[in-house]
């Protein structure tokens, strides 16, 4: 290895020698230096994300009413500026401090106010297949599943590893979707279900009647998925919150196919998806599932809240709330930076492809970060674009 240094003294040049010699003295192996990479990354995007998020959430407090001309609750009465939210909400939720609870977890009551509970999840009633010790399979209320049971996801059994929310007597708003094969299913507007041909991932508020949604053939087995078209949907309040995360990530509940997660929307540029909203909130509870795989205590009683919301969850709404609801209002990147561009849309759609690379990086798939970043190409194309044609008009 070189024995003196440049003499301007570069830092540049010295760290190089630095990692040349430990290179030379010792190889490290492709696993790790790919996982350094990872790591690596994953902690510069965290960095620019952090920056750019007061950033944003200071464009988003400026678009914001003022509280003066809020408008009129839909459910009734007027609507009234939440500085902790900062924007108007619904009467129901005037007195809300928390951000993130507003903005992602009370979405319908706050700007809808015709419910008076949050809530992302599953009626008590609600029956999914649990597979036994023995091998047996029994059907099962949402309201007797635990902790470590192995119920039926899309790809088989899987062990439920913690709840977003778990409260037998706590009522809520449901929409039940009925379908041309006799099954009915009861969600949360905000949760996600499988729908459509391409069996993608959507939020239940958005099926229409006539959309398919996908039914499992049979209660002990995943590996055959039929659609069916949804017949006619009502609104009512049922007894109950249940929100299992299973190591999938997804669940059959009454023989539909639905994820374990909700709120979250697709991350999208048109009508091409970048990251689906499963997958991004997959990633975000990928450490918690990490954790209790390695300490299963971490998942125990203890950390879940009298709600049975699990500690990371309230973790994640209550310090990432203000980046759900930018993901609600902006989560077709093509209309934030082309179609209805503003100073708060672009810095929405930074934070977000921001955000969503280091999730992609940390956990998912090189096929959405190269998603990504053809998207933020296509945007400085734009720019680019915009700029020539400026310089032109001027000549």
């Amino acid at each position: 290895r070189p024995s003196t240094l440049p003499s301007n003294g570069d830092r540049e040049a010295r760290i190089s020698i630095h990692i040349l010699s430990l290179s030379c003295s010792a190889p490290v192996p492709a696993f790790w230096m790919k996982l350094f990479t990872k790591i690596l990354l994953g902690c510069c995007s965290c960095f620019c994300c952090l920056l750019t998020a007061p950033i944003a959430i200071f464009f988003i407090s400026v678009a914001a009413n003022s509280g003066d001309d809020c408008g009129a609750c839909p459910a009734g009465g007027d609507m009234v500026y939440n500085d902790a939210a900062l924007t108007c909400v619904c009467p129901i939720c005037k007195n809300e401090t928390a951000f993130g609870t507003v903005q992602l977890l009370c979405r319908r009551k706050c700007f809808t106010g015709d419910t008076p509970q949050c809530a992302q999840c599953f009626p008590s009633k609600a029956t999914v297949s649990v597979e036994l010790s023995d091998g047996t399979v029994a059907t099962r209320r949402m309201e007797q599943l635990r902790v470590g049971d192995a119920v039926l996801t899309q790809d088989g059994f899987s062990k439920i590893f913690a709840f977003m929310e778990h409260a037998a007597e706590a009522e809520a708003e449901y929409v039940t979707l009925k379908t041309a094969a006799g099954f009915e299913l009861s969600m949360t507007p905000d949760h996600i279900v499988y729908a459509h041909a391409d069996q993608r991932p959507v939020l239940a508020g958005s099926i229409l009647e006539g959309n398919l949604l996908w039914i499992s053939a049979a209660a002990n087995a995943s590996s055959d998925f039929a659609t069916s078209p949804v017949t006619s949907m009502t609104r009512a309040v049922q007894r109950g919150m249940h929100a299992p995360l299973t190591e999938q990530g997804s669940v059959v509940v009454n023989g539909h196919l639905a994820s374990s997660y909700a709120h979250v929307k697709t991350l999208q540029w048109g009508s091409h998806t970048l990251v689906s909203g499963h997958d991004l909130n997959k990633y975000i509870h990928e450490p918690l599932r990490l954790a209790c795989s390695l300490v299963p205590a971490l998942c125990g009683p203890k950390w879940h809240s009298a709600e049975g919301r699990h500690a990371w969850t309230q973790f994640v709404l209550d310090h990432f709330g203000w980046l759900g609801a930018i993901n609600y209002n902006h989560n077709d990147i093509r209309a934030a930076v082309l179609d209805e561009p503003s100073v708060s849309s672009w810095l929405a759609a930074i934070v977000q492809l921001a955000a969503a690379s280091v999730l992609c990086v940390l956990f998912g798939s090189g096929a959405q970060l190269l998603a990504i970043v053809a998207v933020v190409a296509a945007q400085q194309a734009t720019l680019h674009g915009g700029t020539r044609r400026k310089s032109a008009r001027s000549l």
